[in-house]
């Protein structure tokens, strides 16, 4: 072999060898794209930050003053809340006073009774259904009480000063009503001091009085007579029947028998 083919022979082999080198280095670039990281790569990664994946903490400071800030929050918020309820109720109360106020001032003040003319009208609603020209075809007692004409001049002259006759009596309601009312007042401290302050008793001892004559019958339940002008005997209810049926119509006109209207003797100017 000459010399010229043997140094054409080498330089083919070392292009050969040149490719086949080449060739093998490309696929290790390839793979080494994909291939794990060294360790130097993997430390610069674990270094590095990630802000998708990796959560940054705060120091232990700036944890304190979180805690500490999100404590003086509550510290605030709940004293405002237990102000902002304890406020709201106290403005409800309010207004349901004022509420309660002016619908007490939108109703009627109730009329103020006294004992004797809540007497006075249970005997003449009893007696004569407010009729001032009644007159009893039995006893010929007349007026809005049923006076007996016996006792018209006394009682007229106590009350009014001076006597007054039958037919003035009858013709003037305004003039029994007066009448009425000195009598009846005057029974009723008498009953008063007797029962020793009981308004119930002194009722019944008030109605006793006017019907009998004597307050003290008004248990009895005995059937009243009564001798007419005609001479004949007529029937009566009994004086504890007409004493409780006053005092029935009494508690209608001034209300419950009970502590707010018991009435004292010490108070009574006719005290005994």
């Amino acid at each position: 072999m000459t010399i010229y083919n043997f140094d054409r022979v080498m330089r083919h082999q070392k292009i050969i060898l040149e490719l086949a080198t080449q060739q093998q280095i490309e696929p290790e670039r390839q793979h080494s794209t994909h291939s794990k990281p060294t360790k130097h790569k993997q430390r610069l990664l674990v270094n590095r930050p990630s802000t998708q994946h990796t959560r940054v903490h705060p120091p232990r400071r700036r944890q304190r003053r979180l805690r500490r800030d999100r404590w003086h929050k509550l510290v605030i918020l709940i004293p405002t809340v237990v102000l902002s309820l304890l406020l709201s109720k106290w403005l409800l109360s309010l207004q349901t006073q004022f509420s309660q106020a002016s619908t007490f001032r939108s109703q009627p003040a109730p009329i103020l009774v006294s004992p004797v003319d809540a007497l006075s009208r249970a005997i003449i609603n009893q007696e004569s259904t407010n009729n001032h020209q009644s007159l009893n075809p039995h006893s010929q007692a007349l007026g809005l009480a049923q006076i007996m004409p016996a006792n018209i001049g006394a009682w007229s002259k106590e009350a009014l000063g001076h006597s007054i006759s039958v037919d003035e009596f009858l013709s003037n309601p305004t003039a029994q009503k007066q009448i009425i009312h000195y009598k009846l007042e005057q029974y009723w401290h008498d009953a008063l001091v007797a029962s020793q302050g009981d308004e119930e008793i002194t009722v019944l001892r008030v109605a006793s009085h006017w019907y009998s004559g004597s307050p003290d019958l008004y248990k009895s339940k005995a059937v009243q007579w009564y001798r007419g002008t005609d001479g004949k005997l007529h029937r009566y209810p009994s004086v504890a029947n007409y004493s409780n049926s006053i005092l029935q119509k009494y508690k209608q006109h001034v209300g419950e028998v009970g502590e707010n209207s018991k009435f004292k003797i010490q108070n009574s100017k006719f005290k005994s």
